[in-house]
């Protein structure tokens, strides 16, 4: 078994079409095991990810292509929708044309509305990772309704989970929602320094709260693992004390003020 040269990366992009459409994440190691099977050829992991992305070409187009789009879009969603909140960013740093793509807000008028006249002031963020070659996360922001399900509000796709990002984010929540400083709101959200940096800094009078699941995912990792202890954490921290006084002092550590309801505003 040897290396071929008549074997391209296009031509196992189009013979694999197919399982590339239905595993679209495939390890490039897998890939390169599953060429050296089926062709009795070597290839290196590079090939593979080559290969990769022609196939990904061949079934979305080059990114490229995609991302020049998005003007479009934006101008499109404008038209339709006046009161509709959106806003580009893009690098003109680099001399490119287009330009680089950096950051997109996006807040539909009928969702600013559902907010401001149906659902509690209560807002929870996140972030994920948006799985594409080109990387970025996409940030999230979603409220409650009368009804105590998730209302959807605002979204936008940044370069990463930072400070400049977060703060930008909730600057743009802050004017499509009317939150002023944050008074009788309350922003719910994990640990990461960035978001809680970003709720001083815009909404300084919110109350922040930490996503309890978030945080007994940390408090597992201390080793309070069980039935027993899952079910003492989600009832009172009494009977955690009865339980276990070493994991009563591990969950205090975690500053209980910040996720158990008793310490919410009945007012929000």
């Amino acid at each position: 078994m040897s290396r071929n040269k008549q074997l391209t990366t296009g031509w196992v992009a189009k013979e694999m079409l197919e399982v590339f459409k239905a595993r679209p994440h495939w390890p490039a190691k897998e890939i390169s095991d599953t060429i050296k099977l089926a062709y009795k050829a070597l290839v290196t992991r590079a090939f593979a990810y080559k290969s990769k992305y022609k196939a990904h070409k061949l079934l979305h187009g080059s990114m490229q292509e995609h991302y020049n789009k998005v003007g479009s879009y934006v101008a499109a969603i404008r038209a339709a929708s006046p009161q509709t909140v959106m806003e580009l960013v893009v690098d003109g740093s680099k001399e490119s044309n287009p330009p680089f793509f950096q950051r997109l807000f996006n807040c539909f008028d009928g969702l600013k509305k559902g907010w401001k006249e149906g659902c509690r002031r209560i807002i929870c963020v996140d972030a994920a990772f948006l799985k594409t070659f080109l990387g970025g996360q996409i940030l999230s922001a979603i409220g409650r309704d009368p009804n105590d399900q998730m209302f959807p509000i605002a979204w936008t796709v940044v370069e990463g989970e930072n400070n400049l990002s977060w703060e930008w984010f909730f600057t743009h929540l802050q004017s499509c929602l009317d939150l002023g400083d944050g008074t009788r709101l309350a922003i719910v959200s994990d640990e990461h320094p960035a978001i809680l940096s970003a709720v001083q800094t815009v909404l300084p009078q919110a109350e922040h709260r930490h996503c309890a699941r978030h945080v007994y995912a940390n408090w597992q990792k201390r080793g309070f693992r069980g039935d027993e202890m899952k079910q003492a954490f989600w009832k009172a921290l009494v009977e955690l004390e009865e339980v276990s006084p070493l994991a009563a002092n591990a969950f205090r550590s975690f500053t209980p003020e910040t996720f158990c309801r008793a310490f919410m505003d009945p007012a929000i």
